[in-house]
């Protein structure tokens, strides 16, 4: 009976004993310990770009076979521990995004964002656009924005109509994405962001479409990767007008953008999605699968475990590449501000109680918290993968050239990230 008892908690027993091993067997590896060890205990600088550039490499230095009594440590697995490990020491350390200090309304703050605007209503948009130097003759559509020229055909101004489920959210997506892109400024001059966002926002309750407008949104809305409903809410129906940058309108991995500007966009976009999630700004879909699926369901990325909440989720991505047909990824870097989550957000998002009862086992409230966080990050830096290789499988069956690299830029799109 003795024997039974001590055997009862068997499985978290061996996975820290795993972990004990990946730790040692890192350490004498040829890692820049010292390096991480001083960032961790927040006694050293930002990281070096070797010693970044060595953390790209780092999945290729394992080699383990250990077991938890059922399932190997992946080289995966070990390379989470490891970071779990470095950054449960530099929250210690540093007293940086401690879970159990954060209350509600904190919680769900988004660092850096401004006031949520209410919408101002709009009677006749075709006269809104036409003070503010809109060609209304110049209308394109793409899903369910509305993109126009100015009367001079240099600027490029655009009008995103919400859909029907938007409508009852709060706050509202759109009204999110209007003040997070008033705060981009900001937090671009702050953080040193690499992308070019929006200007001009400009939230807004339009009383009537036109029907011409209206016929090119209902068009578009049944194409694509996840038909939608546009909203039809009947005291007005919430809209952004904005200025997209250059490039903004252009996906990253469209065959025909120049070769330069597809690796450009991408790079931005892992750069600056990572430096905001440092932030405690967390963008939740790079791409189309992330948060559009034809059944509902959007693919929920899991580093830990590789089991979901949704039938959809890692290792099941419906309908291959048609998935990243429309990504939040241009030319212009990272867009799409809309989908961008609170530290709260994001627990609740990953909290693996949720996902994973085996796994929720191993973890006590410090290690969940950081285990939603590499999820997070795990879905950002996958997508990016994702990205590149549609990049490049556009490209190769175009028979484009010249075209990426694609180990190369898989490494370099993982160094962005870092």
């Amino acid at each position: 009976s003795t024997d039974l008892f001590a055997n009862l908690d068997t499985g978290r027993w061996l996975n820290k004993r795993s972990i004990d091993a990946i730790i040692h067997h890192v350490m004498d590896s040829d890692l820049p310990v010292e390096d991480l060890l001083a960032w961790a205990y927040g006694r050293g600088d930002a990281l070096t770009d070797d010693v970044i550039a060595f953390l790209g490499r780092l999945p290729q230095i394992f080699a383990i076979t250990l077991a938890d009594g059922c399932d190997a440590i992946t080289n995966h697995e070990a390379y989470g521990t490891l970071i779990r490990y470095l950054f449960s020491l530099h929250q210690i350390h540093n007293k940086y995004m401690d879970v159990n200090n954060l209350v509600e309304d904190e919680a769900n703050t988004l660092p850096g964002l401004g006031n949520i605007p209410n919408p101002e209503t709009c009677y006749d948009l075709a006269a809104f656009l036409e003070d503010r130097g809109v060609d209304v003759s110049t209308q394109t559509v793409a899903g369910r924005t509305l993109f126009f020229k100015d009367r001079t055909g240099t600027n490029q101004y655009a009008i995103k109509l919400a859909k029907s489920f938007e409508e009852k959210k709060n706050p509202h997506p759109l009204a999110k994405e209007a003040a997070m892109d008033s705060s981009m400024a900001v937090l671009k001059e702050r953080h040193g962001l690499l992308s070019e966002y929006p200007t001009m926002s400009e939230l807004i309750s339009v009383k009537e479409i036109p029907l011409e407008m209206r016929e090119a949104i209902e068009g578009s809305a049944v194409k694509g990767y996840s038909p939608f409903e546009v909203s039809q809410k009947p005291d007005g129906i919430t809209a952004l007008f904005y200025r997209p940058p250059r490039g903004y309108t252009q996906y990253a991995n469209d065959p025909a953008l120049p070769l330069e500007q597809c690796i450009d966009g991408i790079l931005k976009a892992a750069f600056d999605y990572s430096v905001l999630a440092r932030a405690g700004l967390f963008h939740a879909s790079l791409i189309d699968i992330q948060h559009d699926s034809l059944s509902g369901r959007p693919h929920l990325w899991s580093f830990e475990s590789f089991l979901t909440r949704f039938r959809g989720g890692a290792g099941r991505i419906a309908r291959g590449f048609a998935g990243l047909s429309a990504p939040n990824v241009r030319a212009s870097g990272l867009g799409d501000l809309k989908h961008i989550l609170s530290k709260a957000q994001v627990i609740d998002r990953y909290d693996p109680s949720k996902i994973h009862a085996q796994h929720n086992i191993l973890y006590d409230h410090h290690e969940r918290f950081q285990v939603s966080l590499i999820e997070q990050l795990g879905a950002g830096l996958f997508a990016t993968a994702l990205l590149v290789a549609s990049s490049w499988e556009g490209r190769h069956r175009q028979g484009i050239k010249p075209n990426m690299n694609l180990s190369e830029m898989l490494q370099r799109g993982f160094v962005s990230f870092l």
